[in-house]
């Protein structure tokens, strides 16, 4: 008991089981080394998960979430079958939809479909659908230096697919070398590399033998069901520029093997990819592995598992970040376990499963137990900061009809047209296209913006959650560039200027916010004679037009026509 300026404060204190000092239970969590206290089992959430980027669950009346630097340092999801992993992940990719960060889900269960038709996304059921994806070309890279990467690849995922104690031989890489770099000169696939595999093993001590152990590695790859797979031009060029399910549920019945080759080339590939940004990148794209431990499990410990590990320990600076979810984290890589920075845990039956989450959790003592006691759609989180247990929210992915659908595809082809007009291309009644627009506002697919174009009423666009740029800031440029070139001005686009007109050397700026100061255009009149800023904001214009600058002025979308207009008269 406190007694201090006439009030009366009755404080519990108990003993750390973690640090063993004496600390007040008020908050939960032990004062000194912030351990949880487990009083009457509540883990109570922070104040840092209450300002969160991504929406997950309720935690003692609060909604939480996690922030986007979560994801890129990397979730590890944990727990039995049937109690909320894949529902979790399934509400993480609809907030990440949201939030314009794209995504590709590697589905080994076959339990994804819902969120591709709900977000009307890229679906591929491997290997029923036409999906065609060629290792073999380089894309531009340096012909010996993809060559040796690919050769490099083919090997490594061999020696992490076949459990074999077999290895390659020096003759049998120089063939192997050599028929790739054929290959990858010619675009080719995996017929012709076992096609030169033969030709390079002629002549060479024992080539017949050398021909033969390669044939036995890659025929399954010619013949088996992943042959459907390859082919000489790829579906997709750039997978971490889109929102992706591969619903390898179908591959892996077969062969799990089969399923693991084409998941760690496909990681490969989202890893080079990610490896050509520049460091310090915002999270831009998020990798998510169902049953982990069939590609980093520890049946491969004597294996080198490059793939996923290299990816969580340099992916995190280049705006990449990793989900992987397993039932059981006694079988997966425990180097992998120590490269993520957040783990989600759901119930855990088994005890030696329950005390290596409950570790890595900071739940010290017997708060393993509590981990073993967790309800359906109830988890422990922990972050950066200290653990807590949320309910977890289900996420809604409704079906659009086939009319909605062609509304969201208009409006991605068609940005800047106006209602009337979009309302004629759609053939839809006044009252119908409000009735979808509404609907899809509702759902998130869309947000309606006005846009001040200084005549008349403001202009109504559509900002989707695949519009990335700024639907305003592209508005202007197209509309201003579109002005120029009618009236034969020669143009160029560009990142800062947004367009310069070549022929007079003026550069022009189209300014969507209310963030505008002098000082950000001066240095553009060092190189350009002088500079037109384009201002969609009505109170911005006025304030700035209030203010005189030399070489510079601030105009309307209409006043920079007519301007445009009298200029060229």
């Amino acid at each position: 008991m406190w007694r201090g300026g006439g009030r009366v404060k009755n404080i519990l204190y108990m003993v750390c089981f973690n640090c063993g000092r004496v600390t007040a239970v008020d908050t939960g969590y032990c004062r000194h080394c912030k351990a949880p206290l487990f009083v009457d089992g509540s883990l109570p959430p922070s104040e840092d998960v209450l300002e969160y980027d991504l929406e997950v669950g309720m935690s003692y009346g609060n909604r939480v979430g996690l922030k986007l630097i979560d994801v890129q340092r990397h979730i590890g999801i944990f727990g039995l079958t049937g109690y909320g992993k894949t529902t979790f992940v399934k509400k993480l990719l609809l907030e990440l939809y949201r939030k314009k960060i794209f995504f590709t889900v590697f589905d080994w269960e076959g339990e994804y479909r819902d969120v591709a038709e709900g977000l009307d996304i890229d679906y591929f059921h491997i290997p029923l659908d036409n999906f065609k994806f060629n290792p073999f070309d380089s894309h531009g890279i340096p012909l010996d230096d993809y060559s040796k990467w690919i050769s490099d690849l083919l090997m490594e995922i061999y020696v992490e697919t076949i459990l074999s104690d077999k290895s390659f031989s020096p003759q049998m890489m120089y063939v192997l070398n050599k028929a790739v770099r054929e290959v990858v000169e010619n675009k080719g696939g995996f017929k012709d590399l076992l096609k030169y595999i033969d030709k390079y093993s002629k002549g060479l001590p024992s080539g017949r033998s050398t021909k033969l152990a390669l044939y036995n590695r890659f025929y399954d790859l010619v013949s088996g069901s992943l042959a459907k797979i390859w082919s000489r031009n790829s579906s997709i060029d750039e997978i971490t520029s889109k929102y992706i399910v591969f619903d390898i549920s179908n591959l892996s019945r077969f062969s799990v093997l089969n399923a693991r080759f084409f998941t760690l080339l496909l990681i490969r590939k989202i890893f080079d990819e990610a490896l050509s940004r520049k460091v310090g990148s915002k999270l831009r794209h998020v990798t998510i592995i169902e049953e982990i431990e069939e590609i980093c499990g520890r049946v491969f410990k004597l294996r080198r598992t490059w793939t996923p590990l290299q990816f969580l320990l340099r992916m995190r600076k280049r705006g990449e970040g990793m989900i992987f979810v397993s039932h059981s984290p006694s079988l997966i890589d425990r180097g992998l376990m120590k490269s993520i920075g957040s783990i989600v845990c759901f119930r855990l039956q088994d005890m030696s499963d329950a005390k290596i989450v409950a570790e890595f959790l900071g739940l010290h003592g017997d708060g393993w137990r509590f981990i073993t006691s967790l309800k359906v759609g109830e988890a422990i989180i922990h972050t950066s900061n200290i653990p807590f247990r949320v309910n977890i929210l289900k996420p809604v992915f409704p079906k659009l009809s086939h009319l909605e659908k062609r509304f969201l595809k208009n409006i991605f082809e068609k940005p800047f047209i106006s209602v009337r007009e979009r309302r004629f291309k759609l053939g839809l009644s006044g009252k119908k296209y409000s009735e979808i627009e509404e609907k899809l506002i509702n759902l998130g697919y869309i947000r309606p913006i006005k846009v001040y174009t200084g005549l008349g009423r403001p202009i109504k666009l559509y900002e989707t959650s695949f519009s990335g740029e700024s639907i305003v800031h592209r508005f202007g440029v197209d509309f201003c560039k579109k002005v120029l070139e009618k009236m034969g001005f020669k143009v160029k686009l560009g990142r800062r200027p947004d367009i310069v007109i070549l022929d007079y050397n003026i550069a022009i700026e189209i300014e969507t916010g209310r963030n505008i100061v002098k000082g950000k255009f001066i240095d553009l009149l060092e190189k350009y004679s002088k500079v037109i800023v384009v201002v969609l904001d009505k109170k911005v214009l006025r304030k700035m037009r209030r203010k005189r600058f030399k070489r510079i002025r601030f105009v309307s979308l209409i006043e920079f026509r007519k301007m445009f207009t009298k200029f060229k008269a």
